[in-house]
């Protein structure tokens, strides 16, 4: 783990809670990213984010069509 990123933690209750559970789970047997993924899960759940689409429909497909264009006997 980067030295920073230590700075950057919250410490909020909610984060200091957050990690105590998942520091509890770590020691009941499971995995690091099970822990961490179920924990993410849980967050998302109770505070969704939409995705915010930032190009047109036009301008991905543009991209896509360029990339197409770069692979050999890609044209379908």
């Amino acid at each position: 783990m980067p030295r920073w990123s230590w700075v950057r933690r919250s410490s909020t209750p909610q984060a200091w809670a957050l990690r105590c559970r998942i520091i509890l789970a770590c020691a009941e047997g499971a995995s690091n990213k099970e822990v961490t993924a179920r924990a993410w899960i849980a967050q998302w759940n109770t505070d969704p984010k939409p995705y915010v689409w930032t190009k047109t429909a036009d301008e991905i497909m543009e991209r896509f069509a360029s990339y197409l264009n770069r692979i050999p006997d890609s044209e379908h």
